[in-house]
């Protein structure tokens, strides 16, 4: 992350790649915490057929910048909603260097739904996930179904949005 002050890139080296592989317990795609500002890569792991994306984390409390606490439970929340995955996601807590990671790992559910969260300290917790469950809101929902990728990256080449 080169952003809000800090040069990560001085210290750590960006993948030239997706990570999504094979589990005995389901597909599962990797990203970091930094990651989750980037939703083309999340979604682009659910159409890779990730079933649950894991996130460590280091995410800082951003003293003296403004809490980061909110970004990073809306991050976390809508990562999964919108691609309708479990997201597991586990975050560091107490000084780490100059930063100030705040605890908070969570287990998100497909439905958006906060099926376990710690608190702001050391803690492990647990949740069960139910890829039946997952199977049952990707029908409702209809999202992937009813997606229209054609006319997305249509109109991103023709008008040269973001390239």
């Amino acid at each position: 992350m080169d952003a809000m002050s800090y040069k990560e890139s001085k210290y750590i080296q960006p993948g030239n790649s997706i990570a999504v592989f094979d589990t005995d317990f389901g597909r599962i795609g990797m990203m970091v915490c930094y990651d989750l500002r980037f939703p083309e890569l999340a979604r682009t792991m659910a159409l890779q057929g990730a079933d649950i994306i894991f996130v460590p984390a280091a995410f800082p409390a951003g003293s003296p910048l403004p809490p980061r606490t909110d970004h990073w439970d809306i991050l976390t929340q809508s990562t999964a909603l919108y691609n309708t995955v479990y997201l597991i996601a586990a975050n560091q807590f107490g000084n780490v260097g100059r930063e100030n990671p705040f605890g908070r790992s969570c287990i998100i559910d497909p439905w958006g739904t906060r099926i376990v969260q710690a608190s702001g300290r050391e803690e492990i917790i647990y949740g069960t996930l139910d890829l039946d469950y997952q199977r049952s809101v990707r029908e409702s929902l209809a999202v992937w179904q009813n997606r229209r990728p054609e006319i997305y990256f249509k109109n991103v080449i023709k008008n040269h949005y973001l390239l």
